[in-house]
């Protein structure tokens, strides 16, 4: 298998390989859990799509939005991370600067 590969975990609480053995095999491990980095959840990105539609009347959220909130997810995630800390109080504004 390819060393650069990504893994994503994204079974709760228990995803399908253990998480200390899934960064021995791939250089990118997501889960969805918060105890471990890269945490793929919707809490990410929906604070701020929502800030959004009440703060801009916005009556649908189209796929470039979605790509917009992507791009600003990844700009603020920290060094070595794919994804920003969930709790980071300066995405929700960003994403809904964005869109």
């Amino acid at each position: 298998m390819d060393p650069n590969r990504a893994l994503f975990l994204l079974v709760n609480p228990q995803p399908e390989i253990n998480y200390d053995r899934a960064v021995q095999l791939a250089k990118i491990v997501a889960t969805g859990r918060s105890d471990y980095p890269n945490q793929v959840n919707n809490a990410l990105a929906m604070p701020g799509i929502f800030k959004a539609v009440i703060e801009k009347k916005k009556k649908t959220i189209t796929e470039q939005d979605m790509v917009k909130a992507a791009h600003v997810l990844a700009s603020y995630a920290p060094p070595g991370s794919i994804t920003p800390k969930a709790l980071d109080i300066r995405v929700p504004q960003a994403i809904a600067d964005a869109l």
